[in-house]
Parts: C-alpha cells; sequence; structure tokens
C-alpha cells in the first residue's frame, strides 16, 4: 500500500484504520498493541495479557522517549489516569475503533502535555444503514507452551472476549447511534516468580547448615556476642513475633507451586503460579447530529468495569511473597460533546468538552494478609492506616563475608502488609475549541485547551 508523503507539515504520523484495526491479530485484543506497526517504537515486554490487564500505557517507547510519556486519548479527550500517567482511563475495544491516530515526533502545539507520542482513539458512530456485529474470540492453555521459568509448570488459561455492536439511523441524513459492549474474562496463574525461602528446618530455629558451610557461620546469644548458641539452635530463643514470622513463611512454603529444600546457600529456590483472575466489561454509546449543513453535534459515553485480583499485591514493592493479595477495582467513566461548525468554506471551528472520572479500590482480599491469621503479638506503632489487623512489611537481608564482603548466605524474600492499599480517585474535566482558517495553499491554526 502507498503511503502519502505529508508536504504541509514536518510531523511523523501513522492513522490506522478500521480494517487494520479488525485484520492485524492481537494476542490480547488490546489496541495498545497496534503502536507496534509503527516505525520507531520499541516493545518493552511481550506479555500482552498483562498489557491487557493492567491497563498500562508503559509498554512501548516511541522514538526513544521514556514509555511513561505517551498521551492518550479518545475521540481527542484526554484518557489518561493523571494519577500514575501510566495506565488509561478506559480500555476502548477494538471492535468499536474507527481509526487509531499516531503523531510520534514534530507534532504541533495542540498535541502537548506529555513529550512522547500523541495516541488518539476515534470511536465509530453510526450511518444510513444498520449495521451489527456479534463477536465470541477464545484462548486456551490447550493451544500454548509451558513457562520456561526453572520449577514452572503449564498453568490454565481461559481467555474470553465476546461482545456485540450495533449502529444506524434514528433519523435518515440526520440523526444517528451507534452502541456495543464488551466483555473480557481470564483465567491463569500469574506470571512464574522465583523467591528465596527459609528451608523447613531454619523455620523451626535450626541453623546447624550454617556451620557445614566451607567457612562456617557461628551464631551468639544476643547481646552476648562472645556466647555461642549450641548447635546454632535458637529454637528456645524465638519470641512470639518472631514465630508469627516464621509462620508466614511456613505458609509461604505451602503456596509455592515448588520449592527445593535442600541448603541454606539455595536462592530463589521457591516458585510461585498464584492465580490471577480478571474480569472486564466495557460500554459504549455514541449519538451524531446533523443539525444542518454547517453544524453537526455529537456526544459519546464509555464505561469501563475493571476487577482484578493481584496475587503479590497492586503497588507492592519488586520481590515480595504473595502474602497480601489484592482486588484492584477500576471503574472508570467517559462523557464527551462536540460541535464542528462550517462557518465558511474556509474556516472551521470545533468545540468540545470531555470529562473523565475512576476511582481505584485496592483492597486485600483472603485472610493471609492479617496479623491474626499468624499470631503477631506486637503493638502497632501507629493506626495502621486503613487496615490496621494487617501483618508489617518484614525484610530478612543477607549475610556477608566481613572480610571479602562476599554474601555467603542470601537474604530471604521480604513480605508485605496492606499498608500499600489505596483509594485513588481522579478526575479530569478539559474544554477545548480550535479555529482552522484555509487561506490558499495556508493553513491557520488556533484554539485554547
Amino acid at each position: 500500500m502507498a503511503e502519502t508523503v505529508n508536504t504541509t507539515s514536518g510531523e511523523l504520523a501513522r492513522t490506522i484504520d478500521s480494517n487494520e484495526v479488525k485484520d492485524v491479530a492481537l494476542n490480547g485484543r488490546n489496541y495498545m498493541q497496534l503502536l507496534s506497526l509503527i516505525p520507531g517504537v520499541a516493545i518493552q515486554t511481550d506479555d500482552e495479557l498483562n498489557l491487557t490487564t493492567s491497563l498500562a500505557t508503559n509498554n512501548q517507547s516511541v522514538n526513544g522517549n521514556r514509555n511513561d510519556s505517551n498521551s492518550l486519548s479518545v475521540d481527542g479527550g484526554f484518557n489518561l489516569d493523571s494519577g500514575s500517567n501510566s495506565s488509561q482511563i478506559n480500555n476502548v475495544g477494538i471492535d468499536f475503533i474507527r481509526e487509531v491516530a499516531v503523531k510520534s515526533s514534530n507534532f504541533s502545539a495542540e498535541y502537548g502535555r506529555n513529550s512522547g507520542a500523541s495516541v488518539n482513539v476515534v470511536t465509530r458512530s453510526g450511518g444510513d444503514s444498520f449495521h451489527g456485529t456479534l463477536f465470541e474470540f477464545i484462548r486456551n492453555d490447550a493451544l500454548d507452551a509451558r513457562d520456561p521459568t526453572p520449577g514452572a509448570v503449564k498453568g490454565p488459561l481461559r481467555f474470553n472476549d465476546c461482545g456485540w455492536d450495533f449502529g444506524g439511523p434514528i433519523k435518515r441524513g440526520k440523526l444517528f447511534f451507534f452502541a456495543g459492549e464488551e466483555w473480557k474474562r481470564i483465567r491463569r496463574f500469574a506470571n512464574a516468580a522465583t523467591r528465596t525461602l527459609p528451608t523447613s528446618a531454619e523455620i523451626s530455629g535450626d541453623f546447624s547448615a550454617l556451620l557445614a558451610l566451607p567457612k562456617p557461620i557461628q551464631l551468639y546469644m544476643p547481646g552476648q556476642p562472645t556466647v555461642p548458641i549450641p548447635g546454632n539452635n535458637v529454637a528456645s530463643l524465638i519470641t512470639t513475633d518472631g514465630k508469627a514470622i516464621g509462620t508466614v513463611y511456613a505458609a509461604m512454603r505451602h503456596e509455592a507451586s515448588s520449592v527445593t529444600d535442600i541448603t541454606t546457600k539455595t536462592a530463589s529456590n521457591g516458585t510461585f503460579q498464584p492465580t490471577n483472575p480478571f474480569d472486564w466489561r466495557e460500554d459504549l454509546v455514541r449519538i451524531d447530529f446533523s443539525i444542518n449543513e454547517k453544524h453537526s453535534l455529537y456526544g459519546r459515553y464509555i464505561h469501563d468495569n475493571y476487577n482484578l485480583i493481584d496475587p503479590f499485591g497492586t503497588f507492592s514493592q519488586g520481590g515480595v511473597l504473595p502474602t497480601t493479595p489484592t482486588n484492584r477495582l477500576r471503574p472508570g467513566y467517559s462523557y464527551q460533546v462536540g460541535e464542528v461548525w462550517l462557518i465558511s468554506s474556509n474556516l472551521v471551528n470545533t468545540a468540545r468538552v470531555n470529562a473523565s472520572w475512576n476511582s481505584q479500590h485496592i483492597p486485600p482480599v483472603g485472610d493471609s494478609w492479617k496479623r491474626s491469621t499468624y499470631g503477631f503479638a506486637f503493638p502497632t506503632v501507629f493506626n495502621g492506616g486503613l487496615f490496621p489487623a494487617g501483618i508489617p512489611d518484614v525484610t530478612v537481608g543477607p549475610i556477608t563475608d566481613v572480610q571479602t564482603r562476599k554474601v555467603v548466605v542470601p537474604g530471604l524474600a521480604p513480605f508485605e502488609g496492606p499498608a500499600f492499599s489505596l483509594l485513588s480517585p481522579v478526575t479530569d474535566i478539559a474544554p477545548t475549541d480550535d479555529l482552522t482558517w484555509q487561506k490558499g495553499s495556508h493553513t491557520f491554526k488556533t484554539g485554547v485547551w
């Protein structure tokens, strides 16, 4: 297909039309995957399902820009969660898209706000004839290879994506509608993750394996650095909260899909593949009204309902154990009205108001985040935030040789309580007006946002 040469500006841009949107095989059914068709785009991760379940926008680096610097919009209205700047308010279903316009470099000031690429999704509208679609796309682990991570097992995958769309005239030549709904249901294991766990002997207080190392490590009585602990067995010295920490690690050993219990020198001896269920639904309605030859009006509504169980905890630090799984709930709403006014044959005014809202709730689920599950007894210093009954954050560092500064015993995987859980509402309201005037071979454009 021949490309049109831009002779009016130096911008680098590409428009992906509805045929390409529907015809390109997208294993996550996510329009953000289409950016890989654009020259200069580098993909940061090949886990496209994670891109779908996280609503992330930071999987692509365009022309070397930071992967969280892209600006996303729907029908010209801002579509980023401004709290993180790296996830979408509405992930528009590809069956509801007329085109995706990507401006990757040298674009004009009206596409400012972010330093990276500008990605605008244009939603479909109705016409003078009725058109509708019913669809279902299925993926299944029967067609998948196993996870190559050591100790990982081939987990289940059930990906069902179904929906419908329908559009047409309310009054031919004047008033049109388009509507659609889409559901995504994903059942799978989380990506296999390796963690360092204590041996069953260490959990009970037996650290005698440290004495069998090439350079033995002797433990000493607390506060008495010259009095060795016989056999490195600290079972009689463990406090109530120390036992609770051991109980956490014992519970995590049971949660692991595989664990190696050989020596205390073994790092990354546990593999975790907890379940990671995801449910998503989108509703979209658009009305277009041609008032007369000079004025046209439209209104558009989108609602996304997002429900994910994150077994390692959304926004927890990296490398943690799955002690605090969270239920990430993100309802997202977008409303937009706009008018196009053909003032004259060479003067056009476009006005719109876009209002977007989402509220991110991340409460912990289950009982593994609770102090009472493990027997923690120490009093909380502060009020404990939203979840005062939560376990503490615990980090067990490595043992290093004082002389060589080399790690001789690896640290254990940390675990976290629910302090990172949050409630984060975001509201973005933006009116815009653009005026375009064409004078001979020149085009002048101005506007306010």
